[in-house]
């Protein structure tokens, strides 16, 4: 199978499914809100955290990843 033939799910063609939702409010977003999947869908975190791990040998687990965050890193796997 390939991405010309795949056949993306529909509306039509899902499964039935409940739909439950698990309140984290959020201090910075509008009202307390994050969108649903934003981590998700965007991959520049997980990019930087993978350069970061080839760069230095280290990963990084607690976003964001600053400087004090991989020097800590460094210094726990005794690398720093």
């Amino acid at each position: 199978m390939d991405w010309w033939t795949f056949a993306f799910p529909t509306m039509k063609t899902a499964f039935d499914m409940a739909v439950i939702t698990r309140e984290t409010p959020r201090r910075r977003g509008t009202l307390g809100a994050t969108g649903v999947g934003e981590m998700a869908m965007v991959s520049t975190a997980p990019a930087v955290i993978n350069a970061i791990y080839n760069a230095c040998g280290v990963w990084v687990t607690d976003l964001p990843a600053t400087p004090d965050k991989v020097k800590a890193a460094l210094m726990e796997a005794g690398k720093g």
